[in-house]
C-alpha cells in the first residue's frame, strides 16, 4: 500500500497502526489477506507507484479530482471520512461563515485542498495571496499558536491529536464548521482485488468490527467540527 506521511490520529506510520489503518487491515483480513506492506510517498509519486503496479493500492481522498486523469484506476467504497475544519486562534477575532472569507487572509492548508474541498473553495484560494498547502499538517498548530496564519485548513483530529502531543491547550483554538467531509478511499489498478477490499469493508461493518475499531480511537476521533 501507497501512505503519505504520518498523520495520527489515521495513520502511524512507524507502527503502521491508526484509525484508517486498522480498518484497512480488518477489511483485507476479513478476505483472507494478513500481511501487509507501505510504502510512504507524496500522493503525486503514489499515483505514479499504482499505475506501474508497484504497489497494490494507494490511500486517497475519493473527491480529488487530480486521480480523474488516469484510467483503469478503481476507488474503493469510503473507508471513513476527515473532518475538515477552518482553525483559527480565539485572541486573533478572526470569523468565518463562508469560502471567501478567507480572501485576503493567511491560509495554510492541507496538500490537494483546492482540488478536495469543491469549486467554491478552489475559487477563493485562487483570490488568496497568502494561500499555501502543505503535506504535513502536523506543524499546524506551532504555526496557527505563534500567527503564522490566520486559518489553517485541516482535519480537526489530526490537528487536534498534534496539539495534544505539542502540550498546547486546546481552548486557544476556535474552530468553524467548513461543510465538508473529505471520503478517504484506497484506489486500485486491479478491480478483482478493489471488489475484494469492498467486501471485505462492507463485512466488518456488519459484524460489528468497524464500530470496535470506532470505539478504540473514540477520544481522538470525531465525525463533526465541533
Amino acid at each position: 500500500m501507497g501512505t503519505t506521511v504520518s498523520m495520527p490520529p489515521y495513520l502511524n506510520e512507524e507502527k503502521f497502526t491508526g484509525i484508517e489503518i486498522d480498518l484497512i487491515k480488518n477489511a483485507f483480513m476479513n478476505q483472507g489477506i494478513k500481511e501487509f506492506k507501505h510504502v510512504d510517498s507524496s500522493f503525486k509519486r503514489a499515483i505514479k507507484l499504482l499505475v506501474e503496479n508497484r504497489v497494490d493500492a494507494i490511500i486517497t481522498n475519493g473527491s480529488n479530482t487530480y486521480y480523474s486523469d488516469f484510467k483503469n484506476i478503481y476507488p474503493s467504497h469510503t473507508i471513513l471520512n476527515y473532518v475538515d475544519c477552518v482553525i483559527s486562534l480565539k485572541s486573533s477575532k478572526e470569523e468565518f461563515k463562508k469560502p471567501s472569507d478567507i480572501i485576503g487572509k493567511r491560509v495554510w492548508a492541507f496538500k490537494s485542498a483546492k482540488k478536495s474541498l469543491g469549486q467554491e473553495f478552489a475559487r477563493a484560494a485562487g483570490l488568496t495571496a497568502e494561500y499555501n498547502e502543505s503535506i504535513d499538517q502536523l506543524l499546524q498548530p506551532k504555526a496557527l499558536l505563534k500567527g503564522r496564519m490566520d486559518f489553517a485548513i485541516s482535519d480537526r483530529n489530526i490537528f487536534f491529536t498534534q496539539a495534544l502531543k505539542d502540550k498546547i491547550d486546546l481552548n486557544l483554538f476556535r474552530v468553524f464548521n467548513l461543510s465538508s467531509k473529505t471520503p478517504r478511499v484506497l484506489r486500485f489498478h486491479s478491480k478483482k482485488l478493489r471488489d475484494l477490499f469492498n467486501n471485505g469493508l462492507s463485512n466488518i461493518r456488519k459484524n460489528g468490527t468497524y464500530e470496535l475499531i470506532l470505539a478504540k480511537y473514540k477520544d481522538q476521533y470525531k465525525s463533526t467540527c465541533n
